[in-house]
C-alpha cells in the first residue's frame, strides 16, 4: 500500500506536481477537484496493474496543496471501510464521492544523476559546483533548438568536441559551400559563422580564448570524448571579430556587426538555429589597464539593446579588475554581468565587482577544449569563463521554455541562484552564483516553493544506484549556502565513510570501492554552517 508514512518519504526528492493515488472509488472523470484544497488534479495514466493511478495538479501547482486533503480523504476512507468491509463490498457506501484510499507523492527513483561520459568530467569542478548533474535531470538542451553566439577570437571547429561532425559548431542551413551568398545576408558562403575582423567565413581561432569559451559553454557531451559543457544540445555560433595580427583587440565596427549578425540568424533561422544566446567574454579596460574606465559607445550600447528588443540575451565577463572600475560591455543597460567564484565558491580575487554583477559562477581552472585539439585550461583564468557557463545555461532555459523573454531567463537564473553574500543582490556577488538544480526546477514548473531542496539536505536522485557515470547530488538549504563546502558521508553506524569537498558524491569510500547498499546519512558543511540528511544507496548487488 502506497501511503506517506514515515519522515523520510515526507522529505524525499519527488516529482513537484504529481501524486500517487490508490481508489476505493474512483472519480468518474479525469479531472478531481480535492475537497478543502481548492485544487484540480488531472488524470495522468494508470500505473501497471497495481491499481494505482498517477494525477498531476492543475497549473504546475506544487502537489503540497493537496497532500494534507489526500491524506484527511484517505483517513475518512479508511475509517468507513473499517466497519464495512473490502472496497468491493463498500462501494455503495461513497456514492458517487471519490474516496481515496491510499497516496504517495511521485518520489524520483533509480535515475541516473545525469553525468556523461566524458573522460575529463570528474576534473570539472565547476559542473559540481553549478549542480549540473542534477539540473540536467530536467533537461539537457536537447527539448527544442538553442545557439550560444561566441563573440571572440574564433573558435577551433575542426576540434572534436566542437565540429560540426560533433553536430556542435552552427550550419547555415541555406549557405552551401562554394554556393555564394544564396541567404543575402551580404556575406559568401558564411556555413558556419564568420570573421569580421579579417572579412572572410574562416571563424578558426587565433588565440585560444575563444575555442574555451566556447567549450564550456556547450561542449560536445556524452561523446565518450574529452570534456562536458553546460548545454548538451546548444550549437555553437562562431563569430570572430579579433584580428589574426596579434589577436588582442576588436573594433567597435567588427563587435556591432557581430552581434546583428546573431540577431539576424536568431530570426532568419529560427527553424533551425532556435533561440540565440550572445556570450561576450571581453570587456573594457582590459586586466592591463585596470585603473582607467572605458568611455561607453552609444553605438555598441544600441546594438545591445537591438539583440535584447529581439529577446536574445546578452551574456557579458564583468572583468578581471578586481574592483568597481565599470566593464564596458557588461555594465551596459540589459546586459548580464558575470563575475568569477573560484574552488572554494568564493569570489575570485580577480573578479570586478560593482552594480554590473549580476551573477556569479565558477571562473577559476575551467578545463576545456583547446585550440591545438586538445584539452587543458591554458593557464587562463577569468570571467571570460564564467560567463558562457551562465550563457549555457541560459540556452538550457531556452531548451525548456523557447517561448520565454530575455528577462524570463535572467529572472530563472537569478531566482535559482545561490546567495552567497549578503542576503539579497550585492555588488560582489550579485544575485549569488549559478545553481543550475534550482534554476531548471525553476524554468520546468515556475516556482521553487514546495521544492525541498531550498530548505533540507536532501539528495537527488533519492535512492541513488551508485555506479560508475552516476552521482547523486546533495542539496545546500538556503541558510546554509557559503563558501568551502564539504560533505562527509557516514553509515548508519556512524562510521565515516567518505568526505567530500563538492556537493556530489559516486558512491564509493574512502579507497574507490563502492559501498554496499543501505541507507547513509550525510552531513553538508559552509562557513556558515550545516545540515544533515539522508541518501538511500542501491549498489546493484
Amino acid at each position: 500500500m502506497w501511503m506517506l508514512a514515515s519522515p523520510f518519504l515526507l522529505s524525499a526528492a519527488h516529482v513537484p506536481d504529481e501524486i500517487l493515488i490508490k481508489w476505493a472509488n474512483p472519480p468518474a472523470s479525469s479531472t478531481w477537484t480535492v475537497p478543502g484544497s481548492g485544487a484540480t488534479i488531472v488524470k495522468v495514466k494508470s500505473v501497471g496493474t497495481s491499481g494505482l493511478e498517477l494525477w498531476r495538479v492543475a497549473g504546475q501547482k506544487p502537489v503540497e496543496t493537496v497532500l494534507p486533503y489526500a491524506a484527511a480523504q484517505a483517513d475518512q476512507t479508511r475509517k468507513r471501510l473499517a466497519v464495512s468491509g473490502p472496497a468491493a463490498q463498500a462501494a455503495a457506501l461513497f456514492g458517487s464521492d471519490p474516496a481515496v484510499l491510499s497516496y504517495a507523492t511521485n518520489d524520483y527513483r533509480y535515475l541516473l544523476g545525469r553525468v556523461p561520459n566524458d573522460p575529463l568530467v570528474a576534473s570539472q569542478y565547476h559542473l559540481d559546483m553549478i549542480r549540473a548533474f542534477a539540473g540536467w535531470e530536467f533537461d539537457i538542451g536537447n527539448s527544442t533548438p538553442t545557439t550560444i553566439a561566441i563573440i571572440d577570437t574564433g573558435v577551433a571547429i575542426d576540434h572534436v568536441d566542437l565540429s560540426s561532425a560533433s553536430g556542435k559548431i552552427w550550419i547555415n542551413p541555406v549557405d552551401v559551400p562554394g554556393g555564394g551568398d544564396q541567404d543575402g545576408n551580404g556575406r559568401t558562403d558564411d556555413f558556419w559563422g564568420w570573421d569580421f575582423a579579417d572579412n572572410d567565413n574562416n571563424p578558426a581561432d587565433c588565440l585560444g580564448h575563444g575555442t574555451l569559451v566556447a567549450s564550456a559553454a556547450g561542449a560536445a557531451t556524452d561523446n565518450g570524448t574529452g570534456a562536458a559543457g553546460v548545454s548538451w544540445g546548444a550549437k555553437i555560433l562562431p563569430l570572430k571579430i579579433f584580428s589574426a595580427f596579434g589577436c588582442n583587440s576588436a573594433s567597435t565596427a567588427d563587435i556591432i556587426a557581430a552581434i546583428d549578425y546573431a540577431v539576424w540568424v536568431s530570426t532568419a533561422h529560427r527553424s533551425y538555429t532556435g533561440r540565440t544566446v550572445i556570450n561576450l567574454s571581453l570587456g573594457c579596460p582590459g586586466s592591463d589597464a585596470c585603473g582607467a574606465p572605458c568611455p561607453p559607445n552609444n553605438l555598441e550600447e544600441d546594438a545591445m539593446a537591438r539583440a535584447l528588443a529581439n529577446n536574445v540575451p546578452v551574456i557579458a565577463a564583468k572583468g578581471n579588475c578586481g574592483n568597481s572600475v565599470a566593464v564596458i560591455p557588461s555594465d551596459y543597460a540589459g546586459v548580464f554581468g558575470v563575475g568569477a567564484t573560484n574552488r572554494t565558491d568564493s569570489l575570485a580575487s580577480f573578479s570586478s565587482i560593482g552594480s554590473g554583477v549580476d551573477l556569479v559562477a565558477p571562473g577559476v581552472d575551467i578545463l576545456g577544449a583547446n585550440r591545438n585539439g586538445g584539452f587543458g585550461n591554458n593557464g587562463d583564468d577569468g570571467t571570460s569563463f564564467s560567463a558562457p557557463i551562465v550563457a549555457g545555461a541560459a540556452a538550457l532555459i531556452f531548451s525548456v521554455l523557447p517561448a520565454a523573454t530575455t528577462t524570463q531567463v535572467f529572472n530563472i537564473l537569478t531566482g535559482g541562484a545561490d546567495d552567497l553574500g549578503s542576503a539579497g543582490r550585492d555588488d560582489q556577488f550579485g544575485h549569488g552564483r549559478l545553481n543550475l538544480l534550482k534554476s531548471m526546477r525553476l524554468a520546468r514548473y515556475g516556482t521553487l516553493s514546495g521544492f525541498d531542496a531550498t530548505t533540507q539536505a536532501i539528495a537527488l536522485p533519492n535512492p541513488f544506484k551508485a555506479g560508475d557515470n552516476r552521482r547523486a547530488t546533495f542539496s545546500v538549504p538556503d541558510d546554509v549556502v557559503g563558501p568551502n563546502i564539504k560533505v562527509q558521508v557516514y553509515d548508519v553506524s556512524g562510521s565515516l565513510i567518505r568526505e567530500l569537498e563538492s556537493a556530489s558524491w559516486d558512491g564509493k569510500n574512502e579507497n574507490g570501492f563502492l559501498v554496499a547498499s543501505g541507507v547513509y546519512i550525510f552531513e553538508v558543511k559552509t562557513d556558515k554552517g550545516s545540515a544533515r540528511g539522508r541518501v538511500i544507496v542501491d549498489a546493484g548487488e
